[in-house]
């Protein structure tokens, strides 16, 4: 990971977790699952919502923001982890829910040929080639997708979204 993404890795968790914190008595996790893991989902809403608040949208604002910020956010998370989670590399698990773009799957199809070690270069290659296709076609969509979360922000507003990483 570049030092720049790590900065605004670090960045997020000290803006986010604090909220996190607060909202759930200080565990930071939500309600706890199987394997002692907080739900996800939860974990996105409260974000979404402490994005919300250092935004100052108003409800009508949030009804046209939220769904082009999740579709970045989206777009974002498939396509830069890759499936792979952070949890030991190739083998890691890339969380538990099934990837719902196209770079998403891509990478979760790459991920699978290289678990298996007597997979051949030919089959490696082609999980390869597809993975690079889904990878542009993501960046293209990312673009298009930040430009329309873009054109309804304010100034305030955009400079946050830029700061944290999820506009350029």
């Amino acid at each position: 990971m570049s030092m720049v993404r790590t900065m605004i890795v670090l960045m997020v968790c000290a803006i986010i977790a604090p909220a996190a914190f607060a909202q759930d008595g200080g565990s930071g996790r939500g309600e706890r699952q199987p394997g002692g893991r907080g739900d996800p989902a939860q974990m996105r809403e409260r974000m979404l919502q402490n994005l919300r608040e250092q935004m100052q949208a108003s409800d009508e604002e949030w009804t046209v923001l939220a769904p082009k910020i999740e579709k970045v956010q989206t777009i974002l998370r498939e396509s830069r982890m890759g499936g792979w989670g952070g949890r030991g590399g190739p083998g890691g698990r890339g969380g538990d829910q099934e990837p719902t773009t196209e770079i998403g799957r891509a990478s979760r199809d790459l991920r699978t040929v290289l678990q298996n070690e007597n997979a051949s270069g030919e089959e490696i290659t082609q999980a390869l080639t597809a993975y690079r296709a889904a990878r542009e076609k993501a960046n293209v969509e990312l673009a298009a997708a930040r430009d329309d979360l873009k054109a309804v922000l304010t100034p305030r507003q955009e400079a946050i979204l830029v700061m944290l990483g999820m506009l350029e």
